[in-house]
């Protein structure tokens, strides 16, 4: 059974019919969430992806570029976090359906995206196995058992991670073909497949499949059916294709290093793994109870249960058990049992000897990015491959009409098992995911915004706990101004400064106030902070907080908080960011009476009192317009975290932003009228656009060349 260098006579009929078949499973799988609107995916689609996805899409309707988002932790560039999926194309398809559609269904067409890319994923799957010489039949069994296999059955919530998957057997393709000798068209399809897995939205997955086609050219040399030079052909393939992401990679990687990412390396303890007992999903997928996981008196183990699913069909499981008895007719066959394995070692991590041994030895940006779980990815592309071929060797003993029920009843049996199930699907459909709540006949969160919208901009809410999740973790849907938020880009100086309030774990993003005494808390210009409604009254020593009533949820004004602009003479001048924070720490130090500020000249004189006013003109995401009065020379505070590509400007002319209060900009004014303008255009973008656009022409140019081959030696390398 060795690679086909032309594709191989088929019925078109049949293959025709397996093309359909792959592009209706998804949508048959989604039917409840897609058609009839009885289910919605849960999780992290709806909390996290969705609200992203909303500020973009409400930044282009207000003709502002999507570059900085002011409404999650106090602010912070989203256009460098890859899972906001800026530069991906499909998020523009739900988000321009969205918008031909009325407007208000942007949940609906985000869900949209998962069985396309499970579409995408399997026509890729197919086209691989083609190459395999396998028939029409076996190739839909293999792309089937990927495309509704464990990982896009129980990843369903991770966007980014479902949207990156869908390119790994694209990858595959090309380096098949690339491995009988250098040919534009596949170097060109290779670099915009791999391109496209760095732009879906998910590093941890990239990484994978990176690994995964090394692996893979690794195994076609050992086995003699490539030449060394493969790996060039792989190495160049996907440089170019990090040229095409680099719009989107440069801007990442200054973010990374700038947050709370850069530490995540120190919290990953032997690099996590899928628990032993995921694996009897394999066989048995209820062994253990994880489509009844609410029930806590059925699931009892402590796993997150979309970890916990690792069934690719029941055919599959007997079709790799036979494997062995046919390694030694096929070389593709070895190459796919051995990557099976190595996969489903890598997915259990840290649970096996030899896992945390080389974890602890990987540099620390690919400690922080890397999870053992989406090797998930590489088992279930395997399994495929595995059963695939094996069932191939069975086929010319058995007539098409058992074939076409054996296929078929594997379909059902993998939509059967996972359809339906808490990883994947939650009662109601998409409206009622995102609908408000109702506080005792008041809309909420309507009645929330009507309170924070009184100033301009609107003052920040704040938490004490997840009780609100949906708000806490996703501000930005409901066009909340938020000191809070759920993401691993939160900014790092803000973060530090916040765990000096805050009795949380040291690796939270979530950082809650332990009370409400801490003069942070109005420095952070918060007006509003909610605590789950069971919660225990709490009261601020100095008064400066009303509890208002509400029902569903608890409710503390507080009074008077500091504007997100104001002026200070009243400094404390530090060298650093270290030196700042030992004074935040400091119980003595009152930040909405002074200010702590880095850079300010030596010859700086305070004086007794901060006279002036301030009036924001303008509060955009990228521009920022003041005018202020000043009667002495004085820092202009803000809570407006500090950042690279943010300038200002003092009556037209350029002024130093100094990092204020550890996480913010401040800037120095002289006695008089000022009118300041800040702006944000991200560092790097220029760069990464123009790297992006000649890598693209570069690919582009490969794709559409006329000529039929074009080889790197005189000979092809042998397919035995």
């Amino acid at each position: 059974m060795e690679i086909n260098k032309d594709q191989s006579e088929e019925s078109k009929w049949w293959q025709t019919l397996a093309l359909a078949v792959l592009v209706f499973q998804p949508l048959f799988f989604y039917r409840r969430h897609l058609f009839r609107l009885t289910s919605h995916i849960p999780f992290d689609i709806q909390t996290f992806h969705l609200p992203l996805s909303a500020f973009i899409e409400r930044s282009v309707k207000e003709n502002v570029w999507p570059f900085w988002n002011p409404l999650m932790y106090s602010g912070g560039p989203i256009h460098a976090d890859m899972q906001a999926q800026l530069f991906y194309p499909f998020t523009w398809l739900a988000i321009l359906a969205n918008q031909w559609t009325g407007g208000t269904r942007l949940f609906y067409w985000l869900e949209w995206l998962i069985p396309l890319h499970m579409i995408i994923g399997g026509v890729a799957a197919y086209f691989m196995l083609k190459q395999f010489r396998c028939s029409a039949l076996v190739c839909l069994f293999g792309a089937t058992v990927f495309q509704i296999g464990a990982f896009f059955v129980s990843q369903a919530q991770h966007l980014g991670s479902i949207c990156s998957a869908a390119w790994l057997p694209f990858v595959l393709l090309c380096l098949l073909h690339l491995a009988r000798g250098f040919h534009s068209r596949w170097f060109g399809g290779l670099a915009l497949s791999a391109a496209m897995s760095l732009l879906g939205g998910f590093p941890a997955t990239a990484i994978v499949i990176v690994a995964l086609s090394g692996f893979f050219c690794i195994a076609l040399a050992c086995t003699g059916m490539a030449k060394t030079r493969l790996f060039l052909f792989c190495a160049a393939g996907w440089l170019l294709a990090g040229g095409i992401a680099a719009i989107q990679l440069i801007p990442t990687l200054q973010l990374s290093s700038l947050s709370v990412a850069s530490l995540r390396y120190k919290w990953r303890g032997n690099g996590g793994g899928m628990p032993w007992e995921s694996l009897a999903s394999f066989i048995w997928p209820n062994y253990y109870h994880i489509f009844s996981v609410g029930d806590r008196s059925l699931y009892t183990l402590p796993y997150e249960v979309t970890f916990m699913f690792t069934f690719c069909g029941h055919v599959t499981l007997v079709l790799i058990a036979m494997a062995p008895l046919f390694l030694r007719k096929s070389k593709l066959l070895v190459i796919s049992v051995a990557l099976f394995i190595i996969c489903a070692l890598w997915m259990i991590g840290e649970n096996t000897p030899v896992y945390p041994v080389i974890f602890r030895r990987l540099p620390h940006f690919l400690q922080s990015s890397i999870y053992a779980e989406i090797a998930l990815l590489g088992f279930s592309m395997f399994a495929a491959t595995t059963g695939a071929l094996v069932l191939a060797h069975f086929e010319r003993n058995i007539s098409r009409a058992l074939l076409v029920i054996l296929v078929a009843i594997n379909s059902w049996n993998l939509i059967r098992l996972g359809a339906n199930k808490p990883f994947n699907s939650y009662d109601g459909g998409y409206e009622v995911a995102t609908a408000s709540w109702d506080d005792g006949g008041r809309s909420m969160p309507a009645a929330l915004s009507t309170f924070t919208q009184a100033s301009k901009p609107a003052l920040r809410i704040s938490f004490l706990s997840e009780s609100r999740g949906f708000l806490w973790s996703a501000p930005g849907l409901f066009n909340f101004h938020s000191a809070d938020g759920d993401n691993p880009f939160l900014l790092l100086s803000y973060f530090n400064l916040r765990h000096t309030f805050s009795d949380d774990y040291e690796w939270s993003r979530k950082q809650f106030p332990r009370d409400l005494n801490s003069p942070w808390i109005r420095a952070l210009n918060i007006g509003y902070i909610i605590d789950d409604a069971k919660a225990p009254n709490r009261q601020a020593a100095d008064g400066f907080i009303e509890s208002l009533p509400f029902q569903s949820f608890r409710i503390y004004k507080v009074k008077d908080p500091l504007p997100r602009f104001y002026l200070r003479t009243q400094l404390v001048v530090v060298r650093d960011e270290q030196e700042g924070l030992k004074v935040a720490k400091d119980p003595a130090f009152d930040p909405t009476q002074k200010a702590i500020v880095e850079g300010l000249k030596e010859d700086w004189q305070a004086a007794d009192s901060a006279e002036g006013t301030t009036k924001v003109l303008t509060y955009e995401n990228n521009r920022i317009e003041l005018d202020v009065q000043t009667f002495v020379r004085s820092l202009l505070v803000t809570s407006e975290p500090f950042y690279p590509g943010w300038t200002a400007t003092v009556d037209n002319r350029s002024a130093d932003i100094l990092r204020t209060n550890v996480a913010f900009r401040g800037i120095f004014l002289e006695p008089g009228r000022h009118h300041v303008v800040m702006r944000y255009f991200p560092s790097g973008l220029v760069l990464g656009l123009t790297i992006s656009v000649l890598a693209l022409v570069i690919t582009l140019i490969s794709l559409i060349r006329t000529a039929n081959t074009e080889h790197c030696g005189k000979t092809q390398p042998s397919m035995k």
